[in-house]
């Protein structure tokens, strides 16, 4: 019989599994996803450790689960984070967590092992190899599971669909990892390979929560190595694909005195040479529209009431930009806004930008937009 004390003993001993598996939320909403998937990061490697640890530790921990340096600037960066956000204590350069976060994360830890538990019983219970290295297996197959099909389980998720066939070669993965085992039972592997494709595709609430944790944890790792290098696996995904432009970036995308102006000129340039076409969808469209009309309207209010000398003191990328384009009055602006009403046909650069609708993505946008658990599981994300 194997409990959840005797499982976090287990998970000390692959202490990186562990820390790839266990998703702690964090409200640092002010904060990019980088930052905060770092500062999840070197909380857990925190909290695994059972004295305070250094950033040297925290460099070489962080090093073993991600298989990439994390520069020490980053670390330090998200450690200031963390400690502003009374998450960790430190001391002379060491740092710690409180009693109370400790007691708080430690519930975190036995909620999922006690849903690992669950699982093993429920689903490969009937198996005669010990528990204990049915434990190990599951975690390191689960793990596999997300290095090769994080952004497939994403698109299912955001579907909200489950198919037998939306994860192809995953009983080759699978039977990989178990026939390597020299501790599961002979007798065991084949149907263990057989149950756990089956498990994987089950409609159950543990299922979906440990699925969900180690899912979300291995979108940390990519947030926090993308900073780093871009993997060969991730830029083959999205080479000759369709890129789905939200309101936000269409309404700044040629505005030549935008902050993020110089940005998009970068992006265009990485669009051409993967061969992604910008697109954007009619509920989009509407959208832009009417965030557009708002824009202009307080930007009417505002040439109304000030002089130029005052319009060109204001942070306002749209101000800016008419003026730019030699815009005095009223009438100017509004011809300004005139030709930006619509979302833009192209990028500075000239790569065309088109409507993108289908029955396929208009049936999944209307159900993701009824979704309301969908929608909180990714308020709880960002």
């Amino acid at each position: 019989m194997v409990d959840s004390n005797t499982l976090f003993t287990l998970n000390l001993k692959s202490m990186e599994k562990t820390l790839q598996a266990i998703y702690i939320r964090l409200d640092l909403t002010s904060q990019s996803l980088s930052a905060i998937s770092l500062s999840q990061l070197i909380l857990k490697i925190i909290f695994s450790s059972l004295n305070p640890v250094d950033v040297a530790s925290l460099k070489k921990e962080i090093k073993k689960v991600l298989g990439a340096e994390i520069g020490r600037n980053r670390i330090e960066e998200s450690l200031e984070i963390l400690w502003n956000e009374k998450k960790i204590q430190s001391e002379n350069g060491q740092y710690y967590l409180s009693h109370g976060k400790r007691k708080e994360i430690d519930k975190t830890q036995e909620e999922f092992n006690n849903r690992i538990l669950r699982i093993i019983d429920k689903y490969f219970g009937k198996s005669e190899t010990d528990k204990e290295t049915l434990i190990e297996w599951f975690q390191e197959v689960t793990i596999e599971f997300f290095t090769k099909y994080k952004t497939a389980w994403l698109a299912a998720r955001s579907r909200n669909f489950k198919q037998k066939d939306q994860f192809p070669l995953l009983i080759n993965l699978v039977t990989n990892i178990t026939k390597k085992s020299k501790k599961i039972l002979n007798q065991d592997k084949e149907w263990l390979i057989k149950q756990y494709v089956h498990f994987i595709h089950e409609d159950d609430e543990d299922v979906d929560s440990v699925i969900w944790d180690y899912g979300m944890c291995a979108f940390s790792a990519s947030f926090i190595t993308a900073a780093t290098s871009a993997d060969q696996l991730s830029i083959d995904t999205i080479r000759d694909s369709i890129f789905l432009l939200d309101t936000n970036i269409l309404m700044y995308l040629n505005l030549e005195k935008g902050e993020f102006y110089n940005c998009y000129t970068s992006l265009e340039k990485a669009f051409k040479e993967l061969n992604i076409k910008p697109a954007y969808l009619h509920i989009t469209r509407d959208e832009y529209v009417r965030v557009m009309t708002h824009v202009s309207q307080g930007v009417y209010n505002i040439v109304n009431k000030y002089e130029k000398e005052v319009l060109l003191e204001l942070e306002d990328e749209f101000v800016q930009t008419a003026l730019h384009r030699e815009c005095v009055n009223e009438d100017d602006f509004k011809r300004f806004f005139k030709d930006i009403m619509v979302p833009p046909d192209s990028f500075p650069g000239g790569l065309e930008i088109t409507k993108h609708d289908d029955n396929d993505i208009l049936e999944i946008t209307a159900s993701a937009m009824a979704d309301e658990i969908l929608i909180t599981e990714l308020n709880e994300i960002f």
